[in-house]
């Protein structure tokens, strides 16, 4: 009887970087739901949903994207002094590394 479905297989990855940060979660049924965490802020992710039994994997679906929301912004990228007297200095900073999010 391989026809029962068993599960769900999750492929997931960020948009523009694949081999690097593809993932895969494996749910059983009756579960049809999933929540993807620890993903990068303000981020497009692409998933792949494929379904399986004892006979092995069906072929994944097409690909649906999804962006995760912004967060806050990093630290500023350098903090620079200059001007030091003996009451006052100068501050000046760089532009975050990542302004949508760590």
């Amino acid at each position: 009887q391989n026809g029962n479905i068993q599960g769900y297989k999750i492929h997931y990855w960020e948009k523009d970087n694949q081999n690097e940060t593809e993932k895969m979660k494996i749910l059983f049924l009756p579960e049809t739901t999933v929540r993807l965490k620890n993903l990068t802020s303000y981020t497009s992710y692409l998933v792949k949903i494929s379904a399986f039994n004892a006979a092995g994997d069906g072929p994944r679906s097409e690909p649906r994207r999804g962006r995760t929301q912004q967060a806050a912004p990093s630290a500023p990228s350098f903090i620079h002094f200059s001007e030091l007297t003996t009451t006052s200095v100068n501050v000046s900073w760089g532009d975050p590394v990542y302004p949508n999010g760590i």
